[in-house]
């Protein structure tokens, strides 16, 4: 069952351009993500699973020159 759905989250990030190079990372991103938010007590609520989600999306590079730099974060 999980690689059917980090399957699914790879043909996803393929069909919205990302690079290749990060579309197995990013897929298990979101996917550990989704397992780990279960996880927590109380649950997450879906907004903020939402906006976690919206965040890693804009952190993953959409062109391997322009890679999220974290040392370059204040």
């Amino acid at each position: 069952m999980d690689r059917s759905r980090i399957d699914y989250l790879r043909t996803l990030l393929r069909e919205l351009g990302g690079p290749e190079v990060d579309v197995e990372s990013m897929a298990r991103l979101l996917y550990l993500v989704l397992v780990g938010a279960q996880q927590v007590v109380p649950p997450v609520p879906t907004s903020d699973l939402r906006d976690s989600y919206a965040l890693a999306l804009r952190l993953a590079p959409h062109d391997p020159h322009d890679a999220y730099e974290w040392e370059d974060t204040p």
